[in-house]
């Protein structure tokens, strides 16, 4: 038995995402473009910088081409994290299983 690879599965990509303002004690969810991507990728964001106050939540990839970022703010006031070179990874399975595995 072997293991099966089929090239374009997964990547790593560097693009710019400029994000908004996240509203103070709240989340919002933001999206960027990442093209390639399909609504069944599990995709990973890295923030280069740490922004106080400002923490991920979830990443997915909410329709093609498109990554939806979760942001939280943890402070009493709006921050805009601004425009930076994020890295995000995607992997697409070859087989997706659906229910409860015991």
């Amino acid at each position: 038995m072997g293991a099966r690879f089929r090239e374009g599965r997964d990547g790593l990509i560097q693009l710019t995402f400029n994000v908004g303002s996240v509203p103070a004690n709240s989340t919002n969810e933001q999206t960027f473009t990442v093209p390639g991507l399909l609504p069944t990728d599990f995709v990973e964001a890295n923030k280069p910088s740490h922004t106080p106050g400002v923490s991920i939540g979830n990443c997915r990839c909410s329709a093609p081409n498109t990554i939806a970022i979760q942001f939280m703010n943890a402070t009493s006031s709006p921050i805009t994290p601004g425009a930076e070179v994020w890295m995000v990874s995607w992997y697409r399975a070859e087989n997706i299983d659906t229910g409860v595995i015991a």
